[in-house]
């Protein structure tokens, strides 16, 4: 194995690797509701689309922060990929969800 050279930053004393790698933070606040603001996710259908909604997000490697289902609307706070746009997602996840939602 060859030797690399693996550079330090040094903050109080201790010594940090630095990556070469880019570091990304891209946090979103996401409030969708259905149409009309029905209130029609109560009960049994609040818990099944919480279900789908972090089955979705796991699929595309989201990640879930917080969340809530309330009777008229769904809050999400969600760390998305830079690879993946926020229409793209929200596209994707109102879709898939309410086509996993209406078969049950």
């Amino acid at each position: 194995m060859g030797d690399y050279h693996v550079r330090f930053r040094e903050r109080l004393g201790v010594k940090f690797p630095l990556s070469t790698r880019p570091k990304w933070k891209c946090q979103y606040h996401i409030v969708f509701i259905p149409k009309y603001r029905k209130k029609q996710l109560y009960g049994q259908i609040k818990v099944d689309i919480s279900e789908i909604i972090s089955a979705l997000c796991k699929y595309k490697d989201v990640e879930i922060i917080a969340g809530a289902v309330c009777e008229d609307h769904v809050h999400l706070s969600v760390t998305i990929p830079p690879r993946i746009s926020i229409s793209s997602f929200m596209g994707y996840l109102k879709g898939k969800s309410s086509y996993h939602s209406q078969s049950i």
